[in-house]
């Protein structure tokens, strides 16, 4: 609140001639407290004549004042009752804003989220004998939801094939004009935009309502009725084979830990497939268990920039909507959430989504590179805005638990043409170096450590490439060969 100055007007009578009034201005600050009485009268008594302060105008001039200032006082505290008076309203709900967000902030919560609840009876519930009722629970809940995606495909696939024989036909009648097909190709694209949201909203409605049922049963720790048990056996397909060596190496400036470096060469797909579908119950056994724990599984996918409309891989999206998420929005949701905050995204950003549906990973650190770096060999450096945003990866992961973390080898998903042996190889030194690097400098930025760090290498590349940068992992991760004792 600013002050502000008024004049204090008094009269006292004349110094030489006592009938003739003298009039007098002093200068006030307003708001005025009760210490400041003493010295405004101070400053009125030096201006009186010794006469005049000994006929009793003095002691005038003091009661003068004190009406004064509570009069003044009283009017300026009074200017700031209108606009609250008037906008009581939104008063009440600014200061309830300050209490939430300055009292209870730093208060203790008094009771937990629904969120929370349901994290915590879960946890308990995989936990205990019961694990095997949550898997055949969930695994029956995404059957339904395969079912679904399936029959929408197939319905949509046959009304687009009859759609096309129907134009054929169309285009036979010679008397049809260019104005008629256009009209008729308008209507059928209507009809396949209402056909696919029809089939969209049936499937959304079967999500929820999963979604409610099974967390309304465990929150409230009802039994899981259901019937059958799991083979805990692991299916091994020919087909997705692939090669891998996996090293162990102790990393760090003072303090030494001990970290396990694999590199591999699946599918990237393999990562994020479905986690019901092809009958892996080790797979959504480790995940579930790990789902709330400090053993966090996490995944790097490059992402274009120029793709900010799907932002994600849609393999990724599609086998995210294979299965229902009961613990985090599912991916479309997630995605949506995403633009709306950053809605541009540059080279070397960062975003993150969760997911508990999905065979080896519980975190998609989706990191942004242009086309022009996906498509091409571009020789970059050090200093490279990709390699900037996976330090940047290295960092979060340490810090919210993240123990596993899968990077791209060679920042590729798939081999080009223009991949040669002596590029491929200088990449690898390069990622394998600043992957090294970050390593040893997340034990200094606090949080768990990166114990497992996974180098993902494109799929389709040969088997001697891929054993010349196998090769390459000892030499630059310092893996130490153990000691052999002989008695002699």
């Amino acid at each position: 609140m600013n002050s502000k100055t008024v004049n204090f007007h008094y009269i006292v009578s004349g110094a030489t001639n006592p009938s003739v009034s003298e009039e007098y201005f002093e200068p006030v600050q307003i708001p005025c407290e009760s210490e400041e009485l003493e010295k405004i009268l101070s400053k009125i008594n030096s201006k009186l004549a010794p006469v005049q302060r000994f006929k009793g105008d003095f002691q005038n001039v003091r009661e003068q004042l004190k009406r004064f200032l509570k009069s003044e006082n009283r009017e300026y505290y009074d200017s700031f009752q209108t606009p609250v008076i008037e906008n009581l309203d939104d008063f009440i709900v600014k200061k309830e804003q300050l209490y939430r967000s300055e009292y209870l902030a730093f208060s203790g919560k008094s009771t937990p989220t629904d969120d929370e609840i349901f994290a915590q009876k879960f946890h308990k519930l995989v936990h205990s004998d019961s694990l095997e009722q949550v898997i055949v629970t969930k695994k029956k809940y995404a059957e339904v939801v395969e079912r679904l995606n399936c029959d929408m495909g197939d319905y949509l696939e046959k009304l687009l094939v009859k759609q096309q024989e129907e134009v054929e036909q169309k285009i036979n009648q010679s008397e049809i004009s260019a104005t008629d097909i256009n009209s008729f190709l308008t209507r059928q694209f209507s009809v396949q935009d209402i056909t696919r949201q029809k089939l969209e909203a049936n499937l959304s409605m079967e999500i929820v309502h999963q979604r409610n049922e099974f967390r309304n049963i465990v929150t409230a720790e009802r039994s899981l009725n259901t019937e059958g048990s799991l083979e805990y056996e692991q299916k091994q397909d020919s087909k997705s084979s692939f090669f891998e060596e996996s090293f162990t190496t102790h990393l760090g400036t003072q303090l030494k830990h001990m970290h396990n470096i694999r590199i591999l060469n699946p599918d990237i797909k393999d990562f994020c497939s479905p986690l019901y579908s092809n009958g892996d119950t080790l797979g959504a056994l480790n995940i579930l268990i790990d789902l709330y724990s400090n053993s966090l599984c996490g995944l790097v996918v490059l992402t274009p920039s120029s793709d900010v409309s799907l932002l994600a891989s849609p393999n990724i999206i599609q086998y995210c909507n294979m299965s229902t998420e009961f613990h985090f929005d599912q991916m479309p949701q997630q995605l949506t959430n995403i633009t709306k905050n950053a809605p541009k995204l540059s080279p070397g950003d960062v975003f993150i989504t969760k997911h508990s549906n999905l065979t080896q990973c519980h975190i998609i650190f989706h990191l942004v590179a242009d086309e022009h770096f996906c498509r091409t060999a571009e020789e970059i450096n050090s200093r490279h805005p990709v390699i900037l945003g996976l330090r940047n990866i290295m960092k979060i992961a340490s810090q919210y638990d993240v123990s596993s973390l899968t990077i791209p080898g060679l920042l590729k998903h798939d081999m080009s043409e223009d991949m040669t042996v002596p590029w491929c190889i200088r990449r690898a030194e390069l990622v394998f170096k600043c992957a090294k690097g970050f390593v040893i400098e997340a034990a200094s930025w606090g949080g768990a450590e990166v114990s497992t760090l996974q180098l993902l290498l494109p799929h389709d590349i040969s088997e001697e490439l891929f054993s010349s940068l196998a090769a390459m992992v000892p030499n630059i991760f310092r893996v130490s060969n153990s000691k052999i004792l002989v008695e002699n």
